[in-house]
């Protein structure tokens, strides 16, 4: 291999050697490992297509060489800082439980924030390693060297202002210790965190990054047993006392949420229903059910909560009312791709497409598990909501953990954004779900899956604990039924799973629970009247043709 890449995946290499080592690591180690580990397929691959001999780069790409040498180098300084910061916390691992624990309370103040700060460069090298095999294949020209070059010295002015909110935490740690931090974040005085407070603000860090950092700070402090006092009184969202994290649901209760920014809803609709086409496609392959649901929403439709909260979390676009999804050219484009062709999906586009647009709300906060997004500006307006939507959530912790899809950006051509999405919510599966891409197709499995809403009545019995409930149904009928959260629209989707030929009686057995039609009131028919029979007489109009009949009563 040449142009530094394969440098970068020794260190790699070495990165994920000793992560296996650590133990405990905080969240932002392992989030930067699994980074590392992710990008090592695509500088696998990248290597191979350039050391070519015929490949473009050997032969007439001077510029992109260059350019790509540029790149390997960027990322080797970054892969050599996780480096190092990997083999710190493993040495502090192996000392003694006191001094260990006690060092690494001094990592997460002083070090986590430049981790952090790595997690997000390495996802900007990730995405040009991927533009860069893009352009590859697609062919090289002086407008795609200038959207390169272009995009390129976007990340870095984006990693050099980053830096320099990093630095202002440096000086202030370098100048006062760790002390001061690590006592505001325990105390329940309200003094105290406000006299820190004003001390970072003289210090020029900004209200929102002071409280992004000091509640990733407090979240891994709780994991080493040093957490504040329960019966803290501050009222600021990063000084709130830590609760522990909800127990995990198992894997077909996970509920799913897919965001857009303020100003599109495009790749949230996309992802929603290729998850729910992989869902099916995995049912009727396997018999494995893979989540409880998915929604999409979008920060700029309207509800109540975004509509209350709109300022704070700083939503400059105009709130759209929700809107009907037939109208939304992206699911639409989705809905005419040629794959997936069978029963299920044209029942998962036409229930889709007759749906409407949604605001996001407390509840995707505190109830689902998921929250996948796929650009900063959206990672943002979520995590101004997040702390709003805690007050929401009666004293319980927020379930929801948000994910990034790398590499799913917003094109110009609608078919590369499709393709993109689907790409990214594929590697998710697999990372997130352990999921195999089945081998037969969505209907050649030994299931077929038929689905339909139910209303609340239908949803009721279906669930309670006596009666001709799913349990009743399902050992009747042969099938698995699979029921989303109740809704307040009402759309509870219902989902029958089993062999081809009995998917009609388990629906007929569903239907049975509906609420029985009020029939019109009969009109009474009055005393000592006697009943006529209608005369049926027959008339054949004068010239008319044999089988002309006109029947009257």
């Amino acid at each position: 291999m040449s142009f530094g890449i394969g440098d970068a995946i020794s260190v790699g290499d070495l990165i994920l050697k000793a992560w296996k080592t650590c133990s405990e690591a905080p969240d932002q180690m392992d989030a930067a490992a699994e980074d590392v580990k992710n990008m090592m397929e695509n500088l696998h691959y990248l290597g191979e297509t350039v050391g070519k001999p015929d490949s473009f780069v050997q032969t007439r790409g001077r510029k992109l060489a260059s350019m790509l040498e540029q790149n390997m180098k960027d990322l080797m300084t970054d892969l050599k800082r996780i480096e190092n910061l990997i083999k710190k916390w493993t040495r502090i691992c192996s000392l003694g439980w006191f001094e260990a624990t006690i060092k690494k309370g001094n990592f997460i103040i002083k070090d986590l924030r430049e981790v952090e700060d790595l997690n997000l460069k390495l996802e900007k090298h990730d995405k040009r390693i991927g533009r860069l095999l893009r352009t590859l294949h697609i062919g090289v020209s002086e407008g795609i060297y200038a959207a390169l070059e272009k995009q390129r010295k976007q990340d870095a002015a984006e990693s050099k202002e980053r830096a320099k909110e990093s630095k202002k935490w440096k000086n202030y740690l370098d100048e006062n210790g760790t002390e001061k931090l690590s006592q505001a974040v325990r105390s329940p005085d309200e003094k105290v965190w406000e006299k820190l407070k004003n001390d970072l603000t003289k210090n020029g860090i900004s209200e929102i990054d002071m409280e992004a950092t000091m509640r990733m700070i407090q979240n891994n402090l709780h994991k080493l047993k040093v957490e504040p006092t329960p019966a803290s009184s501050v009222p600021a969202p990063a000084a709130a006392a830590i609760q522990k994290p909800p127990p995990p649901r198992k894997q077909e209760h996970i509920r799913i949420l897919c965001v857009d920014g303020s100003n599109n809803i495009v790749r949230s609709v996309i992802a929603q229903a290729y998850l729910e086409l992989v869902r099916v496609w995995t049912a009727n392959t396997s018999k494995q059910w893979l989540f409880k649901e998915v929604e999409s929403a979008s920060c700029g439709v309207v509800s109540m909560f975004t509509k209350k909260y709109q300022a704070e979390a700083q939503i400059k676009t105009a709130l759209q009312p929700r809107a009907k999804h037939s109208n939304n050219k992206a699911l639409r484009a989705h809905s005419e791709q040629d794959h997936f062709r069978s029963e299920e999906r044209t029942e998962i586009f036409r229930r889709l497409l007759n749906s409407t647009s949604r605001g996001i709300n407390a509840v995707h906060f505190n109830d689902f598990d998921y929250i996948i997004y796929f650009d900063q500006p959206t990672h943002d307006l979520l995590e101004n909501l997040k702390p709003y939507a805690k007050n929401c959530a009666a004293g319980k912790p927020q379930r929801a953990k948000l994910v990034l899809f790398k590499g799913a950006e917003l094109f110009e051509d609608l078919d590369k954004t499709i393709h993109e999405v689907k790409m990214a919510t594929r590697r998710w599966l697999e990372h997130e779900f352990k999921w195999v891409r089945p081998l037969a197709s969505i209907k050649n499995g030994p299931w077929r899956t038929r689905q339909m809403t139910i209303p609340d009545e239908c949803f009721s019995r279906l669930t309670a604990k006596k009666g001709a409930g799913r349990e009743e149904i399902e050992a009747k009928s042969g099938c698995k039924l699979w029921i989303s959260s109740k809704r307040q629209d009402p759309q509870t989707l219902l989902s029958i799973v089993g062999p081809q030929e009995v998917l009609s009686k388990a629906e007929a057995l569903v239907r049975k629970l509906f609420p029985e039609q009020q029939a019109p009131p009969k009109t009474p028919k009055p005393k000592n009247t006697p009943e006529v029979t209608p005369r049926i007489v027959v008339i054949t109009p004068k010239g008319s043709k044999e089988g002309d009949t006109v029947v009257s009563k």
